[in-house]
């Protein structure tokens, strides 16, 4: 049962958080997810209106990781985790049976 806000969160945000932290720019992680790399500024400054933390320091080689973003790491690569597991379940599950049965008696 959803109450309030608290409980509203955008997985893409979480996704987009990981590809910058492992690309080091908006521009190769927006071009790893095949989005826009606005997109993914808005997606980093909303995790972080979210969390009330700062997560990189904009710098001209790209973003620097804050402590803080190194400590979220851990967690989110385990919702990462988790939603790669539930997608390649939920697959499993869908995938047809196909071949031939032949039975003799």
């Amino acid at each position: 049962m959803r109450r309030g806000t608290d409980l509203d969160f955008d997985w893409r945000l979480i996704r987009s958080f990981l590809a910058a932290l492992d690309s080091g720019s908006l521009l190769a992680a927006s071009r790893l997810l095949n989005a826009s790399q606005p997109t993914l500024g808005r997606h980093i400054a909303e995790l972080e209106s979210q969390l009330g933390v700062v997560l990189f320091e904009r710098t001209g080689q790209g973003l620097l990781p804050t402590a803080m973003a190194t400590q979220l790491a851990e967690s989110a690569r385990v919702m990462e985790n988790g939603a790669l597991a539930l997608s390649r379940g939920v697959a499993g599950a869908n995938a047809a049976t196909a071949g031939t049965v032949r039975l003799s008696a």
